[in-house]
């Protein structure tokens, strides 16, 4: 591992940027079968408390009341990634990398680089509207959520001035959940670098980490 700012290597001098290339509707996908779960758990729950609290016609509210979160959780993941991934980029210097999307910002330099491991998405804002509601979320992102392979490191994540409110609590959640880097105590974030290139290893993002940081893929 290196220590400090690594020597510039010849051929990787000058920064250079990736956009990403996912698309949201891939991802969309991937969460339909979790509500079809979810609402049917929604269900048996809400169900089973609207019939304890004596209300008419229980299970059919319970169904309308399953059906809504599914479809706030569906909603607030859409927009996430419809207001992240079309303007997200990695740029690499021969300082590290640096993820950028709309309102926020990731470093991580080369000498805080561990190595590859496994990373997601963002988990949604937990609102703690309540017990049951709280499950359900919990219950849906687990199921939806499908670890990748990223470089992970201890990370700087920097939110722009007008990042909203609910996007701000979302990102402290996530950041306060995260490992700490034994090293240097900062929480350690991941970097899907397939995001930007499906062969990455073979690409010039792979070059860029054999030229700083050669011993992250031996």
């Amino acid at each position: 591992m290196t220590s400090g700012v690594p020597p510039v290597v010849s051929g990787f001098e000058s920064a250079e940027t990736f956009t990403n290339t996912i698309n949201i509707n891939s991802i969309l996908r991937r969460i339909l079968p979790m509500l079809g779960l979810q609402v049917f758990v929604g269900w048996v729950l809400f169900g089973m408390l609207l019939n304890a609290a004596g209300l008419p016609v229980p299970w059919l509210f319970g169904l309308v009341v399953a059906a809504v979160v599914a479809a706030v959780v569906y909603s607030m993941k859409k927009k996430q990634l419809a207001s992240t991934i079309p303007s997200a980029t990695l740029t690499i210097s021969p300082t590290g990398m640096v993820l950028t999307e709309r309102y926020s910002r990731l470093e991580l330099p080369w000498d805080r680089v561990r190595g590859l491991g496994e990373a997601d998405l963002m988990d949604p804002l937990n609102l703690a509207v309540g017990p049951v509601a709280t499950i359900l979320v919990a219950l849906g992102t687990a199921l939806w959520k499908r670890p990748q392979q990223a470089l992970m490191g201890a990370s700087t994540v920097t939110l722009s001035p007008d990042a909203p409110a609910m996007l701000r609590a979302q990102v402290r959640q996530n950041f306060e959940a995260w490992e700490s880097d034994p090293r240097t105590g900062q929480p350690e974030g991941g970097i899907h670098l397939s995001n930007y290139d499906q062969d990455w290893r073979q690409s010039r993002i792979g070059a860029w980490i054999r030229a700083y940081r050669p011993d992250v893929l031996v």
